[in-house]
């Protein structure tokens, strides 16, 4: 006779509400996770001498996520003054250009403006998403009016004239001859050659005294016998 025995319904409740948490988590497993929307911008700046003078520098900006986003800017003027803007919200895709108008420089000071800008796809983060890094000349992203022939390199600095002289430090005691591997040789040979006789002696002498002991020995023997 077949005995069957109940399962209590407290247990077949436990064990439905596992089954559907397993499959709950293999669903979330499997689905696919939603990545966020990448930052990323774009960045040109113009240098405009054309104004004896003076320069105006615009940095055009852009937008280049599917999202909003925020930018900042500045710009560094060849006295070390920094001028900024921003953060301001972009909308995907939108441009915006910051402008600023240094006086007092000409071409000359072509090298010493730089520019930078930001993307943040959050204004609590004070890390920038995205940046342009510091922009100044001759950067491919730069572009130069009013100068005739802007130069491709910065002039060379020529370094400064020194009066000062070297005198040689003398030198005391031992001086080695003028070849330093013939006179470590020739130390080496001569070394070797004072060695040579005296460790002859010496090896003479040893096998003296173990002759003696060993004769002694044998003496003792024949009179113990």
């Amino acid at each position: 006779m077949t005995r069957i025995s109940r399962v209590p319904k407290s247990a077949v409740a436990v064990g439905a509400a596992g089954i559907a948490c397993a499959l709950a988590g293999t669903i979330l497993i499997a689905a696919p996770a939603v990545a966020a929307e990448e930052i990323v911008g774009s960045a040109t700046v113009v240098l405009d001498f054309s104004v004896a003078g003076e320069v105006n520098v615009d940095v055009n900006t852009q937008n280049l996520s599917g999202v909003t986003a925020y930018g900042a800017a500045y710009v560094d003027a060849p006295d070390g003054q920094r001028y900024t803007w921003g953060p301001r919200e972009y909308a995907p895709g939108e441009t915006w250009t910051y402008s600023k108008l240094l006086t007092g420089y000409t071409c000359d000071d072509l090298y010493s403006v730089s520019a930078a800008a930001f993307g943040f796809a959050d204004l609590e983060d004070p890390t920038p998403d995205w940046s342009t890094g510091v922009v100044t000349y001759p950067d491919e992203r730069v572009t130069v009016i009013g100068c005739d022939t802007p130069p491709t390199s910065p002039p060379p600095s020529s370094p400064p004239a020194t009066s000062e002289t070297t005198t040689p430090a003398s030198v005391s005691g031992n001086v080695l001859p003028p070849s330093k591997t013939d006179g470590a040789l020739l130390a080496s040979n001569e070394t070797a050659s004072a060695f040579g006789p005296t460790l002859l002696i010496a090896a003479v002498g040893l096998l003296a005294v173990a002759a003696g002991l060993f004769g002694r020995r044998r003496s003792d023997s024949a009179r113990a016998e």
